[in-house]
């Protein structure tokens, strides 16, 4: 079969407040772009994307911890009202913890 994978973002979520940083010492731009967490590299033009969990269908906040290193970022589950959060470590980008109420 054909995979497809996503090589560029365009556009920032708007129904998520406060959703865009700058993290100036790895000079990265970090928002929302539909259901994904998009890491914009400025020096070197390139995104990585964090994708937001299967079973859920939409992202409603991210914060950006005080030292730059975690990304918390809270979804709405579709199977029922709750909610879930994931902690990403930035320096490997990958899902560090899942907690759901």
């Amino acid at each position: 079969g054909v995979q497809v994978t996503s090589r560029h973002f365009f556009g920032v979520n708007t129904n998520v407040k406060d959703s865009l940083y700058l993290v100036a010492g790895d000079n990265t731009l970090i928002y929302v772009a539909g259901h994904n967490i998009v890491m914009y590299r400025l020096d070197e033009k390139e995104q990585t994307f964090l994708s937001g969990s299967n079973d859920t269908e939409a992202i409603t906040h991210v914060a950006l911890s005080k030292s730059k290193q975690f990304l918390s970022v809270c979804e709405r589950c579709t199977t029922n009202n709750k909610g879930r959060f994931t902690i990403f470590d930035l320096t490997i980008a990958n899902k560090k913890k899942k907690s759901m109420p």
